[in-house]
Protein backbone atom coordinates (compact mmCIF):
# COMPACT_ATOMS: atom_id res chain seq x y z
CA UNK A 1 0.00 0.00 0.00
CA UNK A 2 2.76 2.08 0.61
CA UNK A 3 3.93 2.35 -2.79
CA UNK A 4 0.93 3.40 -4.17
CA UNK A 5 0.93 6.22 -1.75
CA UNK A 6 2.25 8.61 -4.04
CA UNK A 7 -0.61 8.48 -6.37
CA UNK A 8 -3.08 9.37 -3.91
CA UNK A 9 -3.02 13.44 -4.85
CA UNK A 10 -3.53 12.77 -8.29
CA UNK A 11 -6.79 10.64 -7.73
CA UNK A 12 -9.19 13.60 -7.63
CA UNK A 13 -7.90 14.68 -10.75
CA UNK A 14 -8.20 11.37 -12.38
CA UNK A 15 -11.69 11.54 -11.04
CA UNK A 16 -12.25 14.72 -12.46
CA UNK A 17 -11.00 14.13 -15.90
CA UNK A 18 -12.98 10.70 -16.05
CA UNK A 19 -16.17 12.38 -14.96
CA UNK A 20 -16.04 15.26 -17.08
CA UNK A 21 -15.37 12.96 -20.22
CA UNK A 22 -17.80 10.59 -20.10
CA UNK A 23 -20.68 13.38 -19.10
CA UNK A 24 -19.14 15.68 -21.76
CA UNK A 25 -17.97 13.45 -24.45
CA UNK A 26 -20.14 13.44 -27.71
CA UNK A 27 -21.07 10.43 -30.29
CA UNK A 28 -20.52 12.81 -33.11
CA UNK A 29 -16.77 13.57 -34.01
CA UNK A 30 -15.75 17.35 -34.02
CA UNK A 31 -12.97 19.56 -35.84
CA UNK A 32 -9.68 17.41 -35.96
CA UNK A 33 -11.45 14.54 -35.34
CA UNK A 34 -12.81 13.49 -38.59
CA UNK A 35 -8.88 13.64 -39.34
CA UNK A 36 -7.57 11.20 -36.91
CA UNK A 37 -10.14 8.63 -37.14
CA UNK A 38 -9.98 8.39 -41.05
CA UNK A 39 -6.10 8.27 -40.59
CA UNK A 40 -6.18 5.47 -38.36
CA UNK A 41 -8.61 3.58 -40.29
CA UNK A 42 -6.46 4.10 -42.91
CA UNK A 43 -3.41 2.45 -41.48
CA UNK A 44 -5.34 -0.49 -39.89
CA UNK A 45 -5.89 -0.91 -44.13
CA UNK A 46 -2.11 -1.47 -44.47
CA UNK A 47 -1.83 2.59 -45.16
CA UNK A 48 -0.24 5.76 -43.49
CA UNK A 49 -1.10 7.70 -46.82
CA UNK A 50 -1.40 7.22 -50.71
CA UNK A 51 1.36 7.01 -51.81
CA UNK A 52 0.25 8.72 -54.96
CA UNK A 53 -0.64 11.59 -53.10
CA UNK A 54 0.38 11.73 -49.81
CA UNK A 55 -1.79 13.96 -47.67
CA UNK A 56 0.30 14.45 -44.45
CA UNK A 57 -1.62 17.21 -41.96
CA UNK A 58 -0.08 15.98 -38.25
CA UNK A 59 2.38 14.09 -36.61
CA UNK A 60 2.25 10.22 -36.37
CA UNK A 61 2.16 9.59 -32.61
CA UNK A 62 -1.21 10.72 -31.24
CA UNK A 63 -2.88 8.17 -34.27
CA UNK A 64 -0.52 5.59 -33.36
CA UNK A 65 -1.56 5.34 -29.28
CA UNK A 66 -5.58 5.16 -30.78
CA UNK A 67 -4.87 2.45 -33.30
CA UNK A 68 -5.15 -0.56 -30.22
CA UNK A 69 -8.87 1.04 -29.62
CA UNK A 70 -9.51 0.65 -32.82
CA UNK A 71 -7.93 -2.65 -33.64
CA UNK A 72 -9.72 -4.07 -30.85
CA UNK A 73 -12.69 -2.58 -31.84
CA UNK A 74 -13.64 -0.33 -28.64
CA UNK A 75 -15.67 3.14 -28.63
CA UNK A 76 -14.19 6.00 -29.52
CA UNK A 77 -15.32 7.38 -25.88
CA UNK A 78 -12.44 4.80 -24.76
CA UNK A 79 -9.80 7.16 -26.62
CA UNK A 80 -11.10 10.33 -24.97
CA UNK A 81 -10.80 8.23 -21.50
CA UNK A 82 -7.51 7.71 -22.59
CA UNK A 83 -6.99 11.41 -22.16
CA UNK A 84 -7.13 11.20 -18.24
CA UNK A 85 -4.33 8.81 -18.11
CA UNK A 86 -2.03 10.52 -20.27
CA UNK A 87 -2.28 13.92 -18.04
CA UNK A 88 -2.37 12.52 -14.76
CA UNK A 89 0.98 10.33 -15.83
CA UNK A 90 1.78 13.79 -16.96
CA UNK A 91 1.35 15.68 -13.77
CA UNK A 92 3.07 13.32 -12.08
CA UNK A 93 6.76 13.25 -13.78
CA UNK A 94 5.46 17.44 -13.33
CA UNK A 95 4.99 17.39 -9.80
CA UNK A 96 8.63 15.62 -9.10
CA UNK A 97 9.88 18.11 -11.63
CA UNK A 98 8.56 21.05 -9.43
CA UNK A 99 8.80 19.27 -5.94
CA UNK A 100 12.74 19.46 -5.92
CA UNK A 101 12.77 23.71 -6.47
CA UNK A 102 9.80 24.47 -4.50
CA UNK A 103 8.60 21.59 -1.63
CA UNK A 104 5.44 19.64 -1.52
CA UNK A 105 2.63 22.02 -1.31
CA UNK A 106 3.90 24.64 -3.76
CA UNK A 107 4.15 21.63 -6.87
CA UNK A 108 0.95 20.60 -5.85
CA UNK A 109 -0.90 23.62 -6.07
CA UNK A 110 0.74 24.31 -9.59
CA UNK A 111 0.52 21.24 -10.68
CA UNK A 112 -3.51 21.61 -10.34
CA UNK A 113 -3.12 24.80 -11.93
CA UNK A 114 -1.65 23.06 -15.20
CA UNK A 115 -4.06 19.79 -14.89
CA UNK A 116 -7.33 22.21 -14.76
CA UNK A 117 -6.47 25.23 -16.65
CA UNK A 118 -9.85 26.37 -18.84
CA UNK A 119 -7.81 25.80 -22.57
CA UNK A 120 -6.86 22.15 -21.06
CA UNK A 121 -9.88 21.69 -20.16
CA UNK A 122 -11.96 22.57 -23.53
CA UNK A 123 -9.88 19.46 -25.27
CA UNK A 124 -9.92 16.22 -23.14
CA UNK A 125 -13.30 15.39 -23.85
CA UNK A 126 -11.93 15.04 -27.92
CA UNK A 127 -9.79 13.07 -29.54
CA UNK A 128 -6.79 15.68 -29.30
CA UNK A 129 -3.04 15.32 -29.48
CA UNK A 130 -2.91 18.17 -26.52
CA UNK A 131 -3.08 15.47 -23.71
CA UNK A 132 -0.85 13.15 -24.45
CA UNK A 133 1.78 16.51 -25.70
CA UNK A 134 1.28 17.22 -22.22
CA UNK A 135 2.64 13.75 -20.88
CA UNK A 136 5.51 14.10 -23.25
CA UNK A 137 6.63 17.55 -22.50
CA UNK A 138 6.02 16.52 -18.15
CA UNK A 139 8.44 13.31 -18.63
CA UNK A 140 10.92 15.37 -20.93
CA UNK A 141 10.67 18.06 -18.18
CA UNK A 142 11.56 14.93 -15.45
CA UNK A 143 14.27 13.60 -17.10
CA UNK A 144 16.25 16.59 -18.18
CA UNK A 145 16.21 17.87 -14.42
CA UNK A 146 17.70 14.59 -13.91
CA UNK A 147 20.10 14.73 -16.76
CA UNK A 148 21.34 17.50 -15.59
CA UNK A 149 22.02 17.14 -12.04
CA UNK A 150 25.41 16.47 -10.51
CA UNK A 151 24.92 12.36 -10.49
CA UNK A 152 22.90 12.59 -13.83
CA UNK A 153 23.71 10.47 -16.26
CA UNK A 154 23.40 9.66 -20.23
CA UNK A 155 20.92 6.92 -19.61
CA UNK A 156 18.44 9.68 -18.50
CA UNK A 157 19.39 12.44 -21.31
CA UNK A 158 18.20 9.36 -23.96
CA UNK A 159 15.16 8.89 -21.71
CA UNK A 160 14.57 13.10 -21.76
CA UNK A 161 15.43 12.74 -25.75
CA UNK A 162 12.90 10.51 -26.46
CA UNK A 163 9.99 12.01 -24.86
CA UNK A 164 10.79 15.04 -26.35
CA UNK A 165 11.40 12.85 -30.01
CA UNK A 166 7.66 11.85 -29.35
CA UNK A 167 6.57 15.21 -28.42
CA UNK A 168 7.82 16.16 -31.89
CA UNK A 169 6.06 13.53 -33.51
CA UNK A 170 2.67 14.52 -32.10
CA UNK A 171 3.51 18.34 -32.61
CA UNK A 172 5.41 19.00 -35.38
CA UNK A 173 6.20 22.33 -34.66
CA UNK A 174 8.28 20.57 -31.63
CA UNK A 175 10.69 19.15 -34.34
CA UNK A 176 11.88 22.70 -35.68
CA UNK A 177 12.41 23.81 -32.16
CA UNK A 178 14.39 20.84 -31.03
CA UNK A 179 16.93 21.44 -33.67
CA UNK A 180 17.29 24.90 -32.81
CA UNK A 181 17.90 23.78 -29.14
CA UNK A 182 20.41 21.06 -30.05
CA UNK A 183 22.24 24.17 -31.73
CA UNK A 184 21.86 26.59 -28.57
CA UNK A 185 22.47 23.83 -26.06
CA UNK A 186 25.47 22.67 -28.10
CA UNK A 187 26.80 26.42 -27.86
CA UNK A 188 26.52 26.55 -24.42
CA UNK A 189 28.13 23.21 -23.25
CA UNK A 190 31.36 24.34 -25.27
CA UNK A 191 31.18 27.48 -23.44
CA UNK A 192 30.31 25.80 -19.82
CA UNK A 193 32.26 22.63 -20.65
CA UNK A 194 30.66 21.12 -17.69
CA UNK A 195 29.40 17.21 -17.54
CA UNK A 196 26.14 18.06 -16.94
CA UNK A 197 25.36 20.87 -19.44
CA UNK A 198 27.10 18.41 -22.52
CA UNK A 199 23.98 15.73 -20.81
CA UNK A 200 21.70 18.63 -21.62
CA UNK A 201 23.00 19.28 -25.24
CA UNK A 202 23.06 15.23 -25.93
CA UNK A 203 19.51 15.27 -24.47
CA UNK A 204 18.16 17.28 -27.68
CA UNK A 205 20.42 15.28 -29.89
CA UNK A 206 18.82 11.86 -29.04
CA UNK A 207 15.57 13.45 -29.95
CA UNK A 208 16.66 14.28 -33.32
CA UNK A 209 18.04 10.91 -33.48
CA UNK A 210 14.17 9.81 -32.02
CA UNK A 211 12.33 11.43 -35.26
CA UNK A 212 14.97 10.94 -37.71
CA UNK A 213 13.60 7.87 -39.08
CA UNK A 214 9.67 9.19 -39.81
CA UNK A 215 11.77 11.79 -41.84
CA UNK A 216 13.63 9.37 -43.65
CA UNK A 217 10.28 7.96 -44.17
CA UNK A 218 8.50 11.48 -45.41
CA UNK A 219 11.52 11.02 -47.81
CA UNK A 220 10.63 8.11 -49.61
CA UNK A 221 7.05 9.29 -50.20
CA UNK A 222 7.60 12.81 -51.37
CA UNK A 223 11.58 13.10 -52.55
CA UNK A 224 11.60 16.35 -50.13
CA UNK A 225 14.58 16.52 -47.11
CA UNK A 226 12.77 17.63 -43.49
CA UNK A 227 9.04 17.12 -44.55
CA UNK A 228 6.88 17.05 -41.90
CA UNK A 229 3.53 18.22 -43.62
CA UNK A 230 1.89 19.63 -46.37
CA UNK A 231 -0.33 22.40 -44.33
CA UNK A 232 2.52 24.93 -44.03
CA UNK A 233 1.51 26.37 -47.29
CA UNK A 234 -2.62 26.90 -46.22
CA UNK A 235 -1.31 28.42 -42.71
CA UNK A 236 1.44 31.01 -44.50
CA UNK A 237 -1.02 32.15 -47.11
CA UNK A 238 -3.96 32.34 -44.54
CA UNK A 239 -1.10 34.58 -42.16
CA UNK A 240 0.09 36.96 -45.13
CA UNK A 241 -3.67 37.66 -46.48
CA UNK A 242 -3.60 41.38 -47.07
CA UNK A 243 -7.27 41.77 -47.07
CA UNK A 244 -9.03 44.13 -44.75
CA UNK A 245 -10.92 42.97 -41.99
CA UNK A 246 -8.74 39.56 -41.56
CA UNK A 247 -6.06 38.59 -38.95
CA UNK A 248 -4.59 36.01 -40.47
CA UNK A 249 -6.55 32.97 -38.74
CA UNK A 250 -6.69 29.85 -40.32
CA UNK A 251 -9.95 28.43 -42.37
CA UNK A 252 -10.01 24.93 -44.12
CA UNK A 253 -9.37 25.26 -47.60
CA UNK A 254 -12.28 22.56 -48.05
CA UNK A 255 -15.18 24.70 -46.81
CA UNK A 256 -14.05 27.96 -48.71
CA UNK A 257 -13.76 25.99 -52.06
CA UNK A 258 -17.42 24.69 -51.56
CA UNK A 259 -18.31 28.07 -50.37
CA UNK A 260 -19.59 26.52 -47.07
CA UNK A 261 -21.37 28.64 -44.18
CA UNK A 262 -18.61 28.67 -42.10
CA UNK A 263 -19.90 28.50 -37.99
CA UNK A 264 -18.97 31.89 -35.70
CA UNK A 265 -18.52 34.40 -38.86
CA UNK A 266 -21.15 36.51 -39.71
CA UNK A 267 -23.06 36.11 -42.94
CA UNK A 268 -21.30 39.37 -44.57
CA UNK A 269 -18.11 38.06 -43.40
CA UNK A 270 -18.56 34.86 -44.63
CA UNK A 271 -19.46 36.47 -48.57
CA UNK A 272 -16.44 38.01 -48.48
CA UNK A 273 -13.96 35.25 -47.30
CA UNK A 274 -15.69 33.37 -49.94
CA UNK A 275 -15.36 36.14 -52.41
CA UNK A 276 -11.92 37.37 -51.47
CA UNK A 277 -10.32 33.54 -51.07
CA UNK A 278 -12.29 30.77 -52.96
CA UNK A 279 -11.00 31.22 -56.81
CA UNK A 280 -7.64 31.20 -55.17
CA UNK A 281 -8.35 26.97 -53.81
CA UNK A 282 -10.27 27.06 -56.75
CA UNK A 283 -7.20 27.60 -59.28
CA UNK A 284 -5.13 24.64 -57.81
CA UNK A 285 -7.50 22.01 -57.11
CA UNK A 286 -6.50 19.96 -59.75
CA UNK A 287 -3.05 19.48 -58.39
CA UNK A 288 -1.78 17.36 -55.87
CA UNK A 289 -1.40 17.68 -52.29
CA UNK A 290 1.82 18.56 -52.20
CA UNK A 291 1.51 20.82 -55.29
CA UNK A 292 -0.98 22.55 -53.69
CA UNK A 293 1.01 23.50 -50.90
CA UNK A 294 3.92 24.64 -53.13
CA UNK A 295 1.40 26.94 -54.59
CA UNK A 296 0.03 28.21 -51.55
CA UNK A 297 3.42 29.10 -49.88
CA UNK A 298 4.07 30.68 -53.51
CA UNK A 299 1.25 32.76 -53.33
CA UNK A 300 1.95 33.79 -49.58
CA UNK A 301 5.89 34.46 -50.51
CA UNK A 302 4.09 37.26 -52.57
CA UNK A 303 1.98 38.71 -50.21
CA UNK A 304 4.91 39.03 -48.04
CA UNK A 305 7.07 40.67 -50.80
CA UNK A 306 4.10 43.45 -51.36
CA UNK A 307 2.26 43.44 -47.94
CA UNK A 308 4.65 43.06 -45.08
CA UNK A 309 3.01 45.58 -43.08
CA UNK A 310 0.21 42.84 -43.14
CA UNK A 311 1.98 40.12 -42.16
CA UNK A 312 3.19 41.93 -39.31
CA UNK A 313 -0.40 43.10 -37.95
CA UNK A 314 -1.53 39.63 -38.74
CA UNK A 315 1.41 37.87 -36.53
CA UNK A 316 0.48 39.97 -33.80
CA UNK A 317 -2.86 39.10 -33.65
CA UNK A 318 -1.56 35.50 -33.87
CA UNK A 319 0.33 36.26 -30.72
CA UNK A 320 -2.90 37.55 -28.82
CA UNK A 321 -4.73 34.64 -30.11
CA UNK A 322 -2.07 32.33 -28.50
CA UNK A 323 -3.19 33.45 -24.81
CA UNK A 324 -6.81 35.22 -25.23
CA UNK A 325 -8.19 33.03 -28.44
CA UNK A 326 -9.56 36.45 -30.26
CA UNK A 327 -9.22 38.15 -33.29
CA UNK A 328 -10.18 35.77 -35.41
CA UNK A 329 -11.02 37.05 -39.19
CA UNK A 330 -14.84 38.12 -40.08
CA UNK A 331 -15.48 36.72 -36.14
CA UNK A 332 -17.74 38.50 -34.11
CA UNK A 333 -16.56 38.61 -29.96
CA UNK A 334 -18.90 36.20 -28.11
CA UNK A 335 -19.42 35.60 -24.45
CA UNK A 336 -17.07 32.82 -24.47
CA UNK A 337 -14.25 34.72 -25.27
CA UNK A 338 -13.99 35.41 -21.55
CA UNK A 339 -13.42 31.82 -21.11
CA UNK A 340 -9.86 32.16 -22.75
CA UNK A 341 -10.18 35.67 -22.00
CA UNK A 342 -9.46 35.76 -17.69
CA UNK A 343 -7.18 32.92 -17.65
CA UNK A 344 -5.25 34.02 -20.28
CA UNK A 345 -4.75 37.34 -19.01
CA UNK A 346 -3.57 36.09 -15.29
CA UNK A 347 -1.21 33.82 -17.36
CA UNK A 348 0.69 36.60 -19.18
CA UNK A 349 0.85 39.02 -16.18
CA UNK A 350 2.50 36.63 -14.49
CA UNK A 351 4.61 35.61 -16.98
CA UNK A 352 5.65 39.08 -17.40
CA UNK A 353 6.43 39.81 -14.25
CA UNK A 354 8.35 36.10 -13.60
CA UNK A 355 10.24 36.98 -16.31
CA UNK A 356 11.52 40.58 -15.66
CA UNK A 357 12.43 38.75 -12.56
CA UNK A 358 13.77 35.57 -13.95
CA UNK A 359 15.93 37.35 -15.86
CA UNK A 360 17.40 39.19 -13.08
CA UNK A 361 18.35 36.56 -10.91
CA UNK A 362 19.33 34.76 -14.02
CA UNK A 363 22.82 33.34 -12.46
CA UNK A 364 21.08 31.76 -9.77
CA UNK A 365 18.46 29.88 -11.93
CA UNK A 366 18.55 26.48 -12.42
CA UNK A 367 19.88 25.25 -16.05
CA UNK A 368 17.45 23.19 -16.47
CA UNK A 369 14.44 25.90 -16.28
CA UNK A 370 16.72 27.80 -18.28
CA UNK A 371 16.18 25.72 -21.05
CA UNK A 372 13.05 24.91 -20.52
CA UNK A 373 11.72 28.79 -20.67
CA UNK A 374 14.65 28.98 -23.93
CA UNK A 375 12.47 26.24 -25.64
CA UNK A 376 9.20 27.75 -24.69
CA UNK A 377 10.33 31.49 -26.02
CA UNK A 378 11.40 29.67 -29.06
CA UNK A 379 8.25 27.94 -29.52
CA UNK A 380 5.88 30.64 -28.53
CA UNK A 381 7.97 33.16 -31.67
CA UNK A 382 7.48 30.28 -34.00
CA UNK A 383 3.52 29.90 -33.23
CA UNK A 384 3.13 33.70 -33.82
CA UNK A 385 4.55 33.69 -36.89
CA UNK A 386 2.18 30.99 -37.94
CA UNK A 387 -0.82 30.23 -36.52
CA UNK A 388 -1.96 31.26 -32.45
CA UNK A 389 -4.70 29.83 -30.99
CA UNK A 390 -5.17 28.91 -26.86
CA UNK A 391 -4.69 25.13 -27.42
CA UNK A 392 -1.24 25.78 -29.12
CA UNK A 393 -0.05 26.68 -26.23
CA UNK A 394 -0.96 23.61 -23.95
CA UNK A 395 2.31 21.67 -24.94
CA UNK A 396 4.20 24.09 -22.87
CA UNK A 397 2.07 24.95 -20.25
CA UNK A 398 3.86 22.60 -17.84
CA UNK A 399 6.75 24.97 -18.82
CA UNK A 400 5.66 28.40 -17.96
CA UNK A 401 3.94 27.27 -14.79
CA UNK A 402 7.00 26.18 -14.03
CA UNK A 403 8.76 28.95 -14.37
CA UNK A 404 6.19 30.97 -12.62
CA UNK A 405 5.99 29.24 -9.56
CA UNK A 406 9.83 28.45 -9.07
CA UNK A 407 9.71 32.43 -9.36
CA UNK A 408 7.16 33.62 -7.38
CA UNK A 409 8.34 30.96 -4.75
CA UNK A 410 11.98 31.81 -4.78
CA UNK A 411 11.82 35.75 -5.08
CA UNK A 412 8.21 37.11 -4.86
CA UNK A 413 6.80 37.04 -0.98
CA UNK A 414 3.74 38.65 -0.85
CA UNK A 415 1.99 39.74 2.61
CA UNK A 416 -0.99 41.25 3.98
CA UNK A 417 -0.44 43.87 6.98
CA UNK A 418 -2.96 46.98 7.95
CA UNK A 419 -1.72 50.20 9.14
CA UNK A 420 -0.30 49.58 12.64
CA UNK A 421 -2.23 50.87 15.53
CA UNK A 422 -0.71 53.01 17.72
CA UNK A 423 -2.49 51.31 20.86
CA UNK A 424 -1.68 48.00 19.83
CA UNK A 425 2.32 49.45 19.62
CA UNK A 426 1.36 50.53 23.46
CA UNK A 427 -0.39 47.75 24.83
CA UNK A 428 2.60 45.58 23.74
CA UNK A 429 5.74 47.91 25.02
Amino acid sequence: MEKYKSLFPFLPLLAWYLLFIVLMAKPEFHGDEIRYTSHVEMILNGQYTDADNPNIRHGPLFPMTLLPIAWVGLPWLFGKILNAFWLVGGMMFLYEVLRKGMGHRPALIAVYIVGLFPTLQAEIMYLAYEPLAVFLMCGYLYYLVSAMEPDGNIRQAIFAGLFLGGLALTKTMIGHVTITMAILTLGVAIWKRTPAVWRGFWVHVSAIVAFIPYLLFMYSLTGKPFFWGNQGGEILYWKTSPHAGEFGSWFQSAKVLRGDRIPDLTASGNEQLIERHQSVFQSIQGKSFIEQDEALKAIAKENLKKHPEAFVANSAASFVRLWFNFPFSYTPQKMTTLFHLIPGMLLLVMLGISLLIGLWNLPRMPMPLVYGMLFAMIYIGGITLLNGRTRHLIPIMPILIWFISYVWTHWIKLSIAGPSSPEFSQTNT
